[in-house]
């Protein structure tokens, strides 16, 4: 009676054996033994690196080229801008800017742009924020330039204001003297602050 371990391996069997070892040591040979950025542009198919295959904060300023990333290359939506609801005596600048509006970006940072225009008359509380724009967690204070004259030594024209936790943006110095003067356009395009 023959035993199990006496029958020889077919040839075919052998062929297949060498050929998965060969198969099995290429592939590792190829993980230790290619050098290091020698896989380029070049060798890489169109379309094969994509954002599924990339990993989160793989690919930082410091490694991208100057001019390698451009506006033409980057599709950015903002979030459209929404209109402040101006308060009595004040309205949009008269002078060309665009009215004042706000949007928060994705970061939570609201952002202003346009201006807003101070009739005789007006009140410290300037406008309100709309709902895209939600309310800083406590009161934001920033200073603004005006168009109207200049101030001590010549310096610009600038009108402090409060961007208040309530949605609601006053000028504390009031209307005249120290605060806005009346028919002047001030300018909130630079201004930004964090959500809540």
């Amino acid at each position: 009676m023959k035993g199990i371990g006496a029958r020889r391996p077919s040839p075919a069997f052998v062929l297949a054996f060498i050929a998965l070892l060969v198969a099995l040591g290429g592939t590792g040979y190829a993980a230790l033994k290619v050098p290091k950025g020698s896989v380029g542009t070049k060798q890489l198919k169109k379309n094969a690196v994509t954002t599924k295959k990339i990993a989160n904060n793989a690919v930082t300023t410091s490694k991208i080229a100057d001019n390698a990333v451009t506006a033409s290359k980057v599709s950015v939506t903002l979030a459209p801008a929404s209109p402040l609801t101006l308060t009595t005596h004040w309205s949009a600048p008269n002078d060309g800017e665009a009215a004042a509006s706000c949007y928060q970006d994705r970061e939570g940072i609201v952002h202003f742009a346009g201006g807003i225009h101070s009739e005789p008359g007006a009140q410290p509380t300037m406008a309100t924020l709309p709902a895209a724009c939600p309310p800083p967690p406590s009161n934001v204070v920033v200073q603004v330039p005006g168009n109207l004259g200049t101030g001590v030594n010549n310096d610009p024209y600038i009108v402090q204001i409060t961007i208040n936790s309530n949605g609601t943006l006053t000028n504390p110095a009031g209307t005249a003297g120290n605060g806005t003067a009346p028919k002047d356009n001030l300018t909130l395009a630079s201004v930004t602050y964090r959500a809540r």
